[in-house]
């Protein structure tokens, strides 16, 4: 298997991965640690919305949407 470095919103939908990194500024970090999404963890993405829709993670036992934006922000390592 190789691993890749994606953003969130160019994983498929049931694939699994760890954080990277974030791309946006303190304050999307923060926010983004708020909801639990921190670099090493492990995240999920559960599916998204047509086109520039919002993108529904899970992370641990939650599940949380994000929108496109953010989203394009969080890069993910995966194995494909």
């Amino acid at each position: 298997m190789v691993k890749e470095r994606i953003p969130l919103t160019d994983m498929n939908a049931g694939e699994s991965g760890k954080v990277i990194e974030f791309l946006g500024g303190a304050g999307m970090r923060k926010r983004l640690s708020s909801m639990g999404i921190r670099a090493g963890g492990k995240i999920s993405k559960v599916s998204s919305a047509f086109k520039r829709g919002p993108v529904v993670i899970k992370v641990g036992a939650s599940q949380t949407a994000i929108g496109h934006g953010m989203s394009c922000k969080i890069m993910v390592e995966v194995d494909r």
